[in-house]
């Protein structure tokens, strides 16, 4: 079935950090090669789940852009499942912030021409992020919310139980008009660190050296961003930070399950 123009889709938009520093320090041709390989991840997932042409991929600049067919539950499986890949796969690149919006969206493939309401929704809330994740718009709750009790879909009852309700830091703008950070509010976030696996599965490299379960590799990501950091010092506070807020957001995930 071909895609329509306009209709209602899931939209993420993704950024990734230190991407400006990245330009300046590393070759044209290994950033192209970065970002394709982004969106190969991401569009791979729907092939692998029969699901081929669900989402419409775009990497620009230091953002890559998920859109998704329609509204339908195949669509936001497929969605999530590629959302959730790519942001595990940082693990061996980058760290990254991520909103996710749902509402009418126009999509020309052809042309390249994408435009809409939920694209601007989850570009304005990425900015807000002052940890990294996946923060929702309050149209994925009510989507949620209207399917809670209609669909008998498996694949959709997974990914729709990563959708939780969890204390989010946001940056706020102080009196003198600069971004102030840590205003904590209770938003929906999608755990994308918790997909297929068990958190406490011990990762064993190829060559058989042992580097930790998924939550302590995670750890292994936050302190090499640090030690990237030592090199930008006027940015150590803020990406400190960040850094900070996520891993308190992973615990306060942990807990929620309890």
């Amino acid at each position: 079935m071909e895609w329509k123009l306009n209709c209602k889709r899931f939209v993420a938009f993704i950024d990734i950090a230190g991407f400006k520093a990245m330009v300046h320090n590393e070759e044209a041709t290994k950033i192209a090669t970065i970002l394709g390989e982004f969106k190969i991840i991401a569009d791979k997932q729907c092939e692998e789940y029969g699901m081929a042409d669900m989402l419409y991929t775009i990497a620009v600049s230091d953002s890559i852009i998920i859109i998704s067919k329609d509204d339908s539950e195949d669509s936001f499986s497929c969605f999530c499942q590629s959302l959730g890949v790519v942001f595990n796969n940082t693990l061996t690149f980058k760290l990254m912030t991520a909103a996710v919006a749902f509402g009418e969206m126009y999509v020309d493939r052809t042309n390249m021409i994408f435009f809409g309401k939920p694209y601007n929704i989850a570009y304005s809330l990425q900015e807000q992020m002052n940890y990294y994740g996946v923060l929702c718009d309050n149209s994925m709750s009510d989507y949620l919310k209207s399917r809670e009790l209609s669909t008998h879909n498996d694949n959709f009852n997974f990914y729709k139980r990563l959708f939780i309700v969890i204390p989010s830091s946001l940056k706020k703008e102080s009196t003198d008009g600069r971004k102030s950070c840590n205003e904590m509010q209770e938003n929906l976030n999608f755990k994308w660190f918790d997909m297929h696996f068990d958190p406490t599965h011990r990762f064993i490299e190829p060559d058989g050296i042992y580097v930790g379960t998924y939550y302590e590799r995670i750890s292994l990501v936050f302190e090499r961003e640090r030690l990237n950091l030592l090199r930008y010092k006027e940015k150590i506070a803020r990406v400190e930070e960040r850094i900070n807020n996520t891993e308190e957001m992973i615990r306060l995930f942990s807990i929620k399950e309890q």
